[in-house]
């Protein structure tokens, strides 16, 4: 029997700041940020954040884009994803503090993993500290004032209030999206349609695997699908690409394969939330 998952992306607790920005410290207005992501979805996210705090944002696509990209320009901090082609962040951040002209900057993990095993190896590799994706503005204000000294978030946080889970079976939640978003409609509405516009790719990428009968391939792509989802608190496309992700890394393809058109199927559901939400 094929399970799709339930371990949603844990909801942010809602921000409330005023939409003038966060700070107004010269350290956050004139940072220098390379935010290192692969996935065109979460890297829109993140810049959008990082851009509302007043910073500077460069990207790189992969691990070796981003020790390019430092030896050409000097940056003040460099989020990066843990888990990218060519390069992966760990054995970047490796080459980082191994090079003396950039050993000192702030490098901060971005992990859909939020295990302590996970934090553990991505401290241990080199990194400073660490994100969980997708990325709220609650938990990067705070790290940001942790490794830009000078920066100060002027921001309220309320930690009593309890996050509601969305009920199994859910397809869009439209709250979780707006909280991390900061309430920008027309952001969140650029995000979405870039998503929409991705997914035929990603699709056809995950069929591609498939025929090849190329399970590690198949469990990488499912994973982007699955970041991509959460970044849209696309709730019902993220656990059908997690238990793809499960099914290709232990190569029950045959489960890949059945979960595929649900996939396709959802997405239609996804996108008939979109226009009831207005968003699209």
């Amino acid at each position: 029997m094929l399970s799709t998952g339930t371990d949603h992306p844990t909801a942010p607790v809602h921000v409330e700041l005023p939409l003038s920005g966060l700070a107004d410290d010269a350290a956050i207005q004139g940072a220098r940020i390379l935010l290192a992501e692969d996935n065109p979805i979460n890297q829109e996210v993140v810049a959008a954040l990082l851009e509302h705090v007043g910073a500077t944002v460069c990207r790189a696509g992969n691990g070796q884009e981003t020790l390019d990209a430092l030896q050409r320009e000097r940056f003040d901090c460099v989020p990066i994803d843990v888990q990218m082609p060519v390069m992966d962040g760990l054995e970047a951040v490796r080459r980082i503090r191994a090079n003396p002209l950039v050993a000192a900057t702030p490098v901060l993990a971005l992990t859909a993993n939020a295990s302590d095993a996970d934090r553990q190896l991505c401290l241990a590799a080199g990194m400073d500290d660490y994100l969980s994706k997708p990325v709220a503005l609650g938990p990067l204000a705070d790290v940001l004032a942790t490794w830009l000294p000078g920066f100060t978030p002027r921001i309220a946080i309320p930690t009593a209030e309890p996050v509601v889970a969305q009920p199994a079976g859910a397809t869009f939640d439209e709250e979780d999206l707006m909280s991390r978003l900061i309430g920008d409609r027309q952001l969140a509405g650029t995000i979405l349609r870039g998503f929409l516009q991705d997914f035929p790719a990603l699709l056809n990428q995950l069929r591609q695997r498939l025929d090849q009968a190329d399970g590690p391939g198949a469990a990488l792509q499912a994973h982007s699908l699955k970041g991509a989802a959460a970044a849209v608190s696309a709730l019902g496309l993220h656990d059908l690409a997690q238990a793809m992700e499960q099914a290709g890394k232990s190569g029950e393809l045959d489960d890949f394969g059945e979960l595929l058109p649900r996939t396709l199927d959802e997405f239609e559901q996804f996108k008939i939330a979109l226009r009831h939400a207005g968003l699209v």
